[in-house]
């Protein structure tokens, strides 16, 4: 499985809202995304637990567990094997596997990929949506579902939304076709206190690692 892609990917989409324009979807629908984006802004720090699985059609090829922390455009992403660091300005992708740190300094874009915040208003560019009840680990929940209008990376995106906290459990995301990963997320801490390192790599903790410098 490409742990390393579906961090990306956790990065983009664990507790972010996804909407679409507003001409385009129900107000009731309207509503409940602009609701979960208020109170994903009201987190302020956030760290939080998920498990993601990449899909081949419905057959899983695999799974990873790890651990999420954000502050404003700052993002830490623990998936064990591979480690992920920004600080608002350097990115280190560390692989405990090759030994390696890429080191690079990532595009306005490229920098959006790991930031869930930068895709609070995704909503606006795009997507049609319907939405329907669902219940999800014994817990009332909406389940929305986002369809690109044109040709996007994502494809489409189905939110399920805690009718309870108005916060995301669960997000699946499809690029490609048969393609898809699912992220469940569970333990989410809010109004964290992060210290400046937490988003920059440590080479001592990280001894005999070749830094592969991308600037």
């Amino acid at each position: 499985m490409r742990l390393k892609y579906i961090l990306y990917t956790i990065a983009l989409c664990c507790l972010f809202s996804v909407a679409t324009a507003k001409a385009q979807i129900s107000k009731e629908i309207m509503t409940v995304l602009d609701n979960t984006s208020a109170n994903i802004k009201k987190c302020g720090n956030v760290k939080a637990t998920f498990t993601a699985t990449q899909f081949n059609k419905k057959e899983p090829q695999g799974s990873t567990n790890g651990m999420v922390c954000i502050s404003g455009n700052k993002v830490y992403i623990d998936g064990g094997a591979t480690k992920i660091w920004y600080d608002g300005k350097t990115q280190w992708s560390y692989s405990a596997s090759t030994k390696e740190v890429n080191v690079s300094t990532p595009t306005k874009s490229e920098a959006a990929k790991i930031n869930p915040y930068s895709f609070i208003y995704l909503y606006k560019q795009g997507y049609k949506a319907t939405m329907y009840n669902a219940q999800v680990r014994g817990k009332n929940c909406y389940d929305v579902r986002l369809t690109s209008n044109t040709r996007k990376d994502i494809k489409q995106v189905y939110l399920t939304i805690d009718k309870n906290t108005m916060l995301p459990i669960c997000v699946r995301i499809n690029t490609n076709g048969s393609n898809w990963t699912r992220i469940s997320i569970y333990e989410v801490s809010k109004k964290q206190k992060f210290n400046a390192s937490t988003f920059k790599f440590n080479a001592k903790e990280f001894p005999n690692t070749e830094l592969i410098d991308l600037r």
